[in-house]
């Protein structure tokens, strides 16, 4: 199994950027590499000095960081529904 993610992606940034080789061009959004590397490293691809995201294993993490939090959401779900049951038995 995977190790808890949802505190690592939580601090992640999203951005919108242009390759400084690519004046003009379009606009690009993702996560920048090195960021990314200190979380999850495993996403990170290095290759003569440069970095690039591998967002396919990207992907993965984000996937068990969304079913961290509908865990918590059902969590939540039961413990409100315990609160209301007991204040309408």
């Amino acid at each position: 199994p995977l190790y808890p993610v949802l505190d690592k992606v939580k601090d992640l940034h999203a951005y919108r950027y242009n390759f400084k080789e690519e004046p003009g061009t379009t606009s690009h959004i993702g996560v920048i590499a090195q960021e990314l590397e200190q979380k999850s490293p495993e996403a990170v691809m290095q290759a003569d000095g440069e970095y690039t995201v591998a967002y396919s294993k990207l992907s993965v993490v984000l996937i068990k960081a969304i079913q961290e939090q509908q865990a918590e959401i059902d969590r939540l779900e039961a413990e409100l529904n315990e609160l209301l049951a007991a204040q309408h038995p």
